[in-house]
């Protein structure tokens, strides 16, 4: 992998590390922050494009137009399980368990596509699966909305494979900026459905003025710098390899939350974590299977 293609995974990383942190600060809906973080995302992608003068309306074929609606309703339900899971159980549990993503990112690629992957990056998935349960294990609470908040989190997980794998068939032709602008736009707009469902229209404007703030650096950070970075690398790499790389949003996350809510992670905590750094340490030196057949020739792409 090139060492471009390194530094935008590594600015992506510690991108959405930050995303628990922010939503956790939200005292908003799960639902509305999930809504305004896609909806600012989109307005802020919008205007780059304007600026930029990028293409963003290309002719689409009806099984892309299907797959980009199915994106943006796996990354709006991503959004809404997680989020609500913050507000149940953890930073670490939850950022832990919706990253089992790359469980069923890598079970989809073995069974939709017949991929293979070598040796090393099994290891490095065992390894690095190894200590996301070991740090699930030691913040697990078997009881009221923290089971419920961990079954969330799971479910959030399903949801970002389903988001990352159909991503990754439709950035093989999409520009960046089309795939960002149209599936950000599907989320938000079957987000702001629910909320008028299930919530009402006072739930647009219900919340303090400073979860303006939060709103805005969600979708400037984890979603611009983290997703819309991760979704640039889908061109380039396979679904497989970004999922496992997220793995270290668990880690940097509960590093936040160790400085800003004062969450201590017990030593099975620090040892999986350990582990799943290291994990992701041996990938870099063995993706060459992961990489598609493409160069950066042409950006933005």
């Amino acid at each position: 992998m090139s060492k471009r293609l390194l530094v935008i995974t590594f600015i992506a990383l510690i991108a959405v590390s930050f995303g628990s942190i922010l939503a956790r600060l939200s005292q908003a809906s799960s639902l509305v922050i999930s809504f305004y973080r896609v909806l600012l995302a989109v307005i802020f992608l919008y205007l780059w494009a304007k600026i930029s003068r990028a293409k963003i309306l290309v002719p689409l074929k009806p099984r892309e137009i299907f797959l980009l609606f199915i994106s943006g309703f796996a990354l709006g339900a991503h959004f809404y399980f997680w989020i609500t899971s913050l507000k149940w159980t953890t930073v670490s549990s939850s950022t832990i368990l919706v990253s089992t993503h790359v469980i069923f990112v890598t079970l989809g690629e073995r069974i939709f596509n017949r991929r293979t992957f070598p040796l090393a990056f099994l290891f490095a998935l065992i390894l690095a699966i190894g200590g996301v349960v070991l740090i699930a294990n030691a913040d697990f609470q078997f009881s009221g909305l923290a089971l419920k908040g961990d079954f969330f989190a799971l479910l959030g997980g399903l949801m970002a494979a389903v988001y990352f794998f159909s991503g990754s068939v439709l950035r093989a032709r999409l520009p960046i900026l089309t795939y960002g602008i149209f599936v950000y736009s599907v989320a938000a707009f079957l987000l702001g459905i629910a909320i008028l469902v299930f919530l009402g229209p006072l739930a647009f404007v219900a919340f303090p003025p400073s979860d303006i703030i939060w709103f805005s650096l969600l979708a400037l950070g984890p979603q611009i710098l983290g997703h819309t970075l991760l979704n640039y690398l889908l061109a380039f790499v396979r679904p497989a390899f970004l999922t496992m790389s997220v793995l270290f949003e668990p880690v940097g996350a509960t590093i936040w939350a160790l400085i800003i809510f004062k969450e201590v992670p017990g030593v099975l905590a620090l040892i999986g974590g350990a582990m799943v750094v290291l994990g992701l340490a041996i990938i870099p030196r063995n993706e060459a299977a992961l990489v598609k057949d493409q160069t950066l020739t042409i950006f933005p792409r």
